[in-house]
């Protein structure tokens, strides 16, 4: 007969990370669902927990065997405690899977730190083949922008999204006036202002 009871080693586990549940992320729950901060340091505890490197490869810090038992079990019980932070080990899991077949500078680059929850990784899902059309799109509109535009995306957003709020303020209204001293931005703004441009049309 085939048994579906956990194993020990899972039930220690659960054991653990319910605790962990119970008597850390219960408590602050609803202070970290009402603020804009990356709780870091909840992160880098379930890294220090091995809680983010369920399944991926050993010698980068990770478990190094597939076990979506234990995935699913981590993210249940956690979910116990905070839901928003139990989606932490699927989504390194499935970022870290991927970069685990890419080079090994890529793995040496971005595993270890993911695994130690020092870093985090975004995920974005399309349509079945509509993946590259997609992102081509996004391509062609980022080429179009003016460069200190990109700049101000790529390197000031992330800084304004983990500073406080009045410090983002500040840092934005920055980054808007260094943004729009570039030339090709302030032609872009004369041409909408004269309404020589080009009408957005709804995607």
């Amino acid at each position: 007969m085939i048994s579906f009871a956990f194993t020990e080693e899972q039930e220690d586990f659960r054991r653990g990370l319910a605790q962990f549940a119970r008597d850390v992320l219960r408590p602050g729950y609803r202070e970290r669902a009402g603020k804009t901060e990356f709780p870091w340091d909840i992160q880098r505890r379930l890294g220090s927990m091995g809680v983010l490197g369920i399944g991926l490869p050993e010698e980068h810090g990770g478990s190094g065997v597939e076990d979506p038992i234990l995935l699913g079990l981590a993210t249940e019980t956690l979910a116990e405690g905070d839901v928003n932070i139990a989606a932490a080990p699927v989504q390194v899991g499935l970022i870290g899977s991927q970069l685990a077949r890419g080079s090994e500078a890529v793995r040496q680059q971005y595993l270890p730190p993911l695994i130690r929850g020092e870093c985090t990784v975004a995920i974005a899902l399309t349509e079945p083949g509509g993946g590259l059309p997609k992102a081509m799109e996004l391509a062609e509109g980022i080429a179009s922008n003016a460069p200190l535009t990109n700049f101000a995306v790529l390197q000031a957003l992330p800084l304004i999204a983990e500073a406080n709020p009045q410090t983002g303020l500040l840092m934005e209204s920055l980054m808007a006036t260094v943004a729009q001293s570039d030339k090709e931005a302030k032609r872009r703004i004369r041409a909408f202002l004269d309404r020589k441009t080009a009408k957005v049309k709804p995607s």
